[in-house]
């Protein structure tokens, strides 16, 4: 009867030891990104993609010429992928009543997604060759707006 428990016990704790190492492993990727162009810089982009959940953070901001953010009362940085013609947003931030010093380092949102749509566009860039862009508009005082568009260095951190 020893025997029979010892042999039972010692079964349990090898079907426990496959079934502890047949545990499926969350996948993970994570990108940064950086870009600029003559008057704004984006750095500390950070892009998470998991199995159940993905994360965009769009970094800070920062300005290369402060002359050309005077008088500035908003601002609206939309951050999408281009491919093949096919312009997809992945996050729009938004800000009113700014003063210019505000927009000094401000960080550009954050966005997280159940679903699988960001990991599909990042993916999708990758497939393609696509492109990585932040349009940035900021308004004046006199309501004048401004665009620029700063094309992204996406780098693949993890796998």
């Amino acid at each position: 009867m020893k025997k029979l428990t010892a042999i039972i016990l010692a079964l349990l704790f090898v079907l426990m030891l496959t079934a502890c190492n047949n545990v499926k492993q969350e996948q993970l990727v994570v990108y940064s990104f950086y870009g600029e162009s003559d008057c704004f810089e984006i750095s500390n982009g950070t892009i998470i993609l998991s199995d159940s959940e993905d994360v965009f953070y769009g970094g800070n901001l920062k300005v290369n010429q402060p002359e050309s953010i005077q008088n500035i009362t908003s601002y609206k940085a939309a951050f999408y992928t281009m491919i093949d013609g096919q312009q997809e947003t992945i996050l729009i931030d938004e800000l009113n009543n700014v003063s210019s010093t505000e927009l000094l380092g401000v960080d550009l949102g954050k966005k997280v997604s159940n679903s699988s749509e960001i990991s599909n566009q990042f993916r999708n860039i990758e497939d393609a060759n696509g492109k990585f862009w932040c349009e940035l508009k900021v308004t004046d005082k006199e309501g004048n707006s401004n665009s620029y568009k700063i094309e992204l260095n996406l780098i693949k951190i993890s796998q």
